[in-house]
């Protein structure tokens, strides 16, 4: 029986002095609070309970990837699921898949969180335990075997518990107090552990009785406890090795994992297993390993536990997926690396493939040690999904997202870690325009600035709402002079001036209100805005593009303008429309790609032919994960483009026009540059914008660095002279977590905290939302109205 679901919650015990990882090891660098510590240790660990030491402790925030749902915790102890709710596993009281955080109705404060395939539990006040979601084998353990339940039930016999493990979709776990192993629900393989294969919708003791149990973890079919002792025992399905006895043979009462001793914590995956364990925090994994999820470079399933090869330094948490394994290791101060299979992008490396074999860094959660910025937090893996808790606050989830658990608002897969919306208070995504800009907020409610706002073309100077869009909202993208809006039930919306059919709505009309584009009624995963042309990505990895198509940006061979979406052949993650009469977009195999105007390089396939169809970047040395399209007129009114490109790398190259210092690499010139060139960051990047003949890199410290054209403040920097090579942004009040800056002359960032956007740039159109008519900033500016 197949399970895709990763729910454990923390565990871990108390000295007088420090609190631990469930091991006698502990780390100075880690007393900063009980439960901060002990949520570091992932999906397998749990918050403290009544009766536990960590009782009086803050709740430190947490988040569970089950198998096609995910839950958080968040400080208050409030819950928050997503995704699939086939069986009621959000808990919100509806059998409704939810594209954004649903809050679970009728539960307590919650100390933890544990989402599993079907099923979600948590512990809640006086340290009783909650389920909700598939009840057919008991698997709530209310003593009831209902179907389906869509909100909490407490779980009978009155035990108080301190963590839960709940991974697939037919029994749950829960490690008491009085450090007892319990567990109900399906027994066919033995998985409750009490010496039957009898199910039980109620909690049964476990036969453990070798000393007290500091962790447990569930798996599909098995279950595992770490002792006091650091001995590892396991029970129930042994079919693929999980059990680490040597054998593949089930057992209905704990067997003792051979080869181990010192584990420090230990994580259970759909039918394996892994521990951290010696004095260099090595990770040991075993089972199946079909997915190459066992990270020891094979795919050959292991019966005792085997090193994971090439991990960047010891282990501070591990996590276990249906097919993904991932890791927070030490280096970079918890950077985040994940293995096993990929072809939903679960294991965050921005590209797609059958599986990679040993450990790799999941891109945009690196850190900045000298800054401790960025980083991961918790991290969780899931069904074909895996999400983090970052350093900074904001979660982020990546890999399969068919059922919205993600969280983005739409269903559309992700290779990279995308942020969850909603789950803080101000603006979750922004987008900057020629003339205006638009953000989303916490409510899925869009708000503009300039003349993007969706009732006229009259500019306001501050944010106001846009009226009807007729449904929340997952992304908005603002062009130059028409704006399009992506609702949470995948339908696309556009609104502006339409010059060249850039709207999708068959004509070339105005449209100062919001009016549905032709063909995107549905299935539609992101979009893209610029100057003339609009682009999409609809399921399947499938892009669209139409407007203006003088020069070939449509990208369906021919040269004809468009006011209905036309299809692009090529499969991508990824897609910028934002240049001017040049399009690029990122393949599932991380190449780039670009097509239209090529006078001076900007596709990047060594040429200076414009092309009507996809062309192949040449000269990039490693996969892209974004692409950024950037450009001017000239003074005979032909397009001077340049593109950037970020890498795997978390360098940034760019090519093409270059007479302002676009491309960042501390030359200037006027002539083609038809071969990537790497732009000289202070240290690796986590976003690439590009403006009209600026460009703009958020990175992993959260610091911004500009470069090129700086003659209305683009750099933001206080000054208005224009620098080859990247200059950090002044004046922004903390790490930002996002930039937009589509085709135009200002930037846009968003702040974590306090929740805020702030611009800076060109403001002839109100394009800073500031409140003021001055002309420009040089410095980022807060918008109003948000």
């Amino acid at each position: 029986m197949a399970s895709h679901g990763s729910g454990h919650a923390p565990c871990g015990r108390s000295r007088l002095v420090n609190v631990l990882r469930c091991s006698p090891r502990s780390r100075a660098r880690w007393m900063v609070g009980p439960v901060a510590i002990l949520a570091l240790l992932g999906s397998f660990l749990t918050l403290g309970a009544v009766g536990s030491p960590l009782a009086a402790a803050a709740i430190t925030p947490y988040v569970s990837a089950g198998g096609l749902s995910t839950c958080f915790l968040q400080s208050v102890g409030a819950v928050q699921c997503w995704g699939e709710n086939q069986y009621g596993q959000l808990g919100d009281g509806t059998y409704t898949a939810s594209v954004q955080p649903m809050a679970v109705a009728g539960l307590p404060p919650a100390t933890t969180i544990a989402a599993g395939d079907e099923v979600t539990c948590a512990i809640a006040t006086a340290s009783a335990a909650w389920c909700w979601g598939r009840d057919n084998y008991g698997q709530l353990g209310n003593a009831s075997t209902a179907p389906r339940l869509n909100k909490p039930v407490q779980v009978a016999g009155g035990l108080a518990f301190k963590q839960l493990s709940v991974k697939g979709d037919v029994f749950a776990c829960g490690l008491t107090v009085a450090e007892q192993v319990y567990c109900w629900g399906h027994n066919s393989d033995g998985e409750l552990g009490d010496g039957t294969t009898t199910d039980s919708d109620v909690p049964v003791a476990v036969s453990l009785a070798r000393g007290s149990v500091v962790q447990i973890a569930a798996g599909d079919e098995h279950a595992c406890a770490l002792l006091s002792t650091g001995a590892v025992w396991c029970w129930g399905d042994n079919s693929d090795g999980q059990l680490g006895d040597g054998t593949t043979v089930s057992s209905h009462k704990p067997v003792q994992v051979m080869g181990l001793s010192g584990v420090d914590a230990i994580a259970a995956g759909e039918s394996d297993t892994c521990a951290i364990a010696g004095t260099s925090e090595g990770l040991y994994c075993w089972g199946l390993n079909n997915a190459f999820q066992l990270g020891d470079g094979t795919n050959t399933n292991r019966t005792t536990p085997v090193p994971v090869a090439g991990l960047s330094s010891g282990v501070e948490q591990v996590s276990a997926g249906f097919e993904q394994t991932c890791a927070i290791v030490v280096v970079a101060s918890m950077q985040a690396e994940c293995w096993g299979a990929n072809g939903y992008g679960q294991v965050g490396v921005g590209s797609l493939s059958t599986a990679v074999k040993t450990p790799t860094v999941v891109f945009g959660l690196a850190t900045n040690p000298a800054s401790g910025l960025g980083g991961a937090e918790q991290i969780s893996a899931g069904g074909w999904h895996t999400c983090a808790v970052l350093n900074i606050g904001p979660v982020e989830c990546w890999g399969r997202n068919n059922m919205g658990q993600i969280g983005d608002g739409t269903q559309g897969n992700r290779d990279l870690p995308t942020l969850v919306m909603g789950l803080y208070a101000g603006p979750q995504a922004v987008s900057e325009g020629w003339a205006g800009g638009c953000a989303l907020e916490q409510s899925l409610e869009v708000r503009c600035w300039g003349t993007d706002d969706g009732t006229n073309f009259d500019p306001q100077t501050s944010a106001v709402p846009v009226l009807d869009l007729g449904s929340r909202t997952a992304q908005v993208a603002a062009g130059t002079n028409d704006v399009c809006a992506l609702a949470t039930a995948g339908s696309l919306r556009c609104w502006g001036y339409n010059l060249n059919g850039e709207d999708g709505v068959g004509d070339t009309d105005q449209h100062p209100t919001p009016q549905p584009v032709m063909d995107m009624s549905s299935g539609v995963l992101s979009v893209t805005e610029g100057d003339g042309v609009t682009c999409s990505i609809k399921t399947g990895y499938d892009p669209f593009c139409w407007g203006e198509n003088q020069y070939g940006a449509l990208g369906d061979s021919s040269t004809s303008n468009s006011d209905v979406p036309k299809h692009v052949g090529l499969g991508v993650t990824q897609i910028s429309a934002e240049g001017l009469e040049h399009t690029c977009a990122i393949s599932t195999s991380g190449a780039a790609y670009c097509w239209g105007s090529d006078m001076y390089g900007e596709l990047g396939d060594g040429s200076t032919t414009n092309d009507a169809s996809p062309q192949q970047v040449q000269g990039l040395p490693a996969p892209a994960v974004q692409i950024a399209t950037g450009g001017t007129f000239d003074a005979s009114v032909h397009p001077v483009g340049f593109t950037c490109a970020l890498l795997t790398t978390g360098d940034v190259y760019c090519w093409g026009y270059d007479a302002d210092g676009e491309l960042g690499d501390g030359t200037t010139n006027t002539t083609p540059n038809t071969a990537p060139v790497r732009v000289e960051l202070s240290g690796p990047a986590s976003q690439v914008v590009a403006g009209l003949a600026h460009a703009c890199a958020l990175l992993d410290t959260g610091a911004v660095e500009c470069w090129g054209d700086d003659s209305v403040g683009e750099l933001g920097n206080g000054g208005t002279v224009s620098s080859d090579t990247p200059i950090t942004v002044f004046g922004l009040a903390s790490s930002a977590i996002s930039l937009s800056s589509d085709d135009a002359p200002a930037t846009c960032a968003v702040i974590y905290v306090p929740a805020e956007v702030e611009c800076w740039g060109d403001n002839l159109s109100d394009e800073l939302g500031d409140g003021s008519t001055a002309s420009f900033s040089n410095t980022p500016q807060i918008v109003q109205g948000l």
